[in-house]
C-alpha cells in the first residue's frame, strides 16, 4: 500500500491569511502576538513573512528579518493539530535558504529555556545555545535560550 503524498507549499504570506495565522498564534503562544504585529511583517522590504499551505489550507508561517550579513528567526508555528508531519522543517529549511539568499552568514533566534521540544527542532537544524537572555519573556519572566547557525 502506498502512503499518501502531502502537497505543501511555501509562500509570502499575505494580508487576507492573518485570521488564519493569528488563530495557530493564540493556539501556539502564551504571550501571542497581535494583528498589528503581523501587519507589519508583511512589508517585502522589512523581512520575511512566509506561509506554510498544506493541500491549500494555512496551517503554519514563520517571520524572520536579514540585516546585512545576520538573520533573526522572530515567529515560527505550525497549528497544532498539524504538528509533527514535517510542516516545521518545510517553513526553516525555506526561510535559511531565504536567508542564504540574501547573504546572511548567521541566523539567530530566542526560545524559552523551558521548551525543550523547541530547543531540539533546532538543535536539529545545526542550531547552537550561544547564550541567555535572563527574564527575556514578560508573561512569565521566564529566561530566553539565544540559539545560532552559521549559514
Amino acid at each position: 500500500m502506498e502512503a499518501a503524498r502531502i502537497y505543501v507549499t511555501v509562500r509570502r504570506a499575505r494580508q487576507e491569511d492573518l485570521p488564519e495565522i493569528l488563530r495557530i498564534e493564540r493556539e501556539s503562544f502564551n504571550s501571542p502576538w497581535v494583528a498589528d504585529m503581523f501587519a507589519s511583517e508583511l512589508s517585502p522590504e522589512t523581512g520575511l513573512f512566509l506561509a506554510l499551505e498544506m493541500e491549500g489550507v494555512l496551517a503554519g508561517y514563520a517571520c524572520g528579518r536579514a540585516v546585512r550579513d545576520e538573520g533573526h528567526i522572530l515567529k515560527l508555528a505550525v497549528a497544532p493539530e498539524l504538528q509533527r508531519r514535517g510542516l516545521g522543517r518545510e517553513l526553516i529549511d525555506t526561510l535559511l535558504l531565504e536567508f542564504r539568499r540574501r547573504g546572511v552568514e548567521a541566523a539567530w533566534l530566542e526560545v524559552r529555556r523551558g521548551n525543550g521540544p523547541g530547543r531540539a527542532f533546532y538543535r536539529a537544524f545545526g542550531f547552537a545555545e550561544a547564550g541567555v537572555r535572563r527574564r527575556y519573556y514578560s508573561d512569565n519572566d521566564e529566561d530566553a535560550v539565544v540559539m545560532v547557525k552559521t549559514i
